[in-house]
């Protein structure tokens, strides 16, 4: 009596070594199958690149911020001899526009100019320092315009330091310090990983993760806080 075999595909993620193999072999974790299910193939990245539309414009995004940042310098400079300029601290506000420079350029800087590992640890370190400035430098010009029109919290106050211009580098230096130490302390005794998450049969995304530990989380908040 004669037998007849119906030949059927592997299914997704698992290949067979060629026409009419008994078995299907299953792919690793971090592979999937061809068109055909003949073939290994790597998990493809999801990570932006110059050729995925989000890295391109992230790239765009940026190199307007960057665009806009270097014009806004332009203009303090011309007018750098004007009352208005004088008058809003041109020191400060170089300052807080580098930050924000940094930022943008660092934006493409840190996604497409390094490797993984690299990219974590300049990000915690370049993130939390020109996160730090802003803020530092928005509390003082804050600080300085309400004393300028005598709110009375602050007019009162013995912290002169914080409303006079004189020692407004000073105090920037001081408000930036720690959060600089704490970083340092924070990539010597947590650096960050590199983490792969996969999603079977489709990508993986490289992340940038930290051990999480008690300690850590508590320099992580000290910083933003």
């Amino acid at each position: 009596m004669a037998c007849c075999r119906e030949c059927i595909q592997c299914p997704p993620g698992s290949v067979s070594a060629g026409y009419s193999s008994t078995n299907c072999t299953e792919c690793a974790i971090d592979e999937k199958s061809n068109h055909d299910n003949t073939k290994y193939e790597a998990l493809p990245l999801d990570n932006l690149t110059l050729k995925d539309g989000r890295g391109i414009a992230l790239l765009v995004t940026a190199g307007i911020g960057v665009s806009l940042t270097l014009f806004t310098f332009g203009v303090f400079l011309k007018n750098r001899h004007t009352p208005v300029v004088k008058s809003s601290e041109p020191g400060l506000c170089y300052i807080y526009l580098f930050s924000i420079l940094v930022a943008f350029s660092a934006a493409g800087l840190l996604t497409f100019g390094l490797t993984a590992f690299s990219a974590c640890t300049a990000n915690l370190l370049l993130g939390t320092i020109y996160y730090n400035i802003c803020v530092s430098i928005l509390f003082l010009r804050t600080t300085r315009l309400l004393h300028v029109f005598n709110f009375r919290a602050i007019a009162k106050s013995k912290t002169r330091c914080f409303h006079n211009t004189r020692y407004h580098f000073a105090v920037l230096v001081v408000l930036n310090l720690l959060p600089v130490v704490l970083n340092l302390i924070l990539l010597i005794f947590e650096p960050p990983f590199v983490r792969v998450k996969i999603v079977q049969l489709q990508h993986k995304t490289l992340e940038c993760k930290s051990n999480g530990t008690t300690p850590g989380i508590a320099i992580i908040c000290s910083i933003y806080v």
